[in-house]
């Protein structure tokens, strides 16, 4: 084996032990879905649970905070956070031949009283 093949496979050992020591401090193989045994019901578990968190009305009483770090991150600035509309499994019509319309948003953010404006 040449130099320089034994020096790349001890480089990419070295990167393998490292992104393994990143994936433990900061937790990258939690998944409370896989937990409870719900990670196949993405419709019923992830988006509900997501919505939820999004909904400034939602049961976590924490008012409109989910939705603005959310947004924040994306960039949305210009959003009525705390009067938004949050809606899981909208029916968004028939799915046409190329799959390209219709079917069900699994969420929708809704901005109240501007002209029904909508994020997907």
């Amino acid at each position: 084996m040449t130099h320089l093949v034994k020096s790349i496979i001890q480089n990419v050992a070295a990167i393998g032990r490292v992104y393994e020591k990143v994936v433990e401090a900061t937790g990258e193989n939690f998944n409370v879905f896989q937990i409870l045994n719900l990670s196949t019901n993405e419709t019923r578990t992830h988006s509900a649970l997501l919505a939820e968190f999004l909904d400034p009305k939602g049961s976590h009483g924490q008012g409109s905070i989910f939705l603005e770090l959310f947004l924040q991150k994306m960039n949305i600035l210009d959003f009525d956070f705390n009067n938004a509309k949050v809606t899981k499994e909208k029916y968004a019509g028939s799915i046409d031949d190329n799959y390209l319309e219709g079917g069900r948003l699994d969420i929708l953010l809704q901005k109240p009283g501007h002209g029904g404006e909508t994020l997907t």
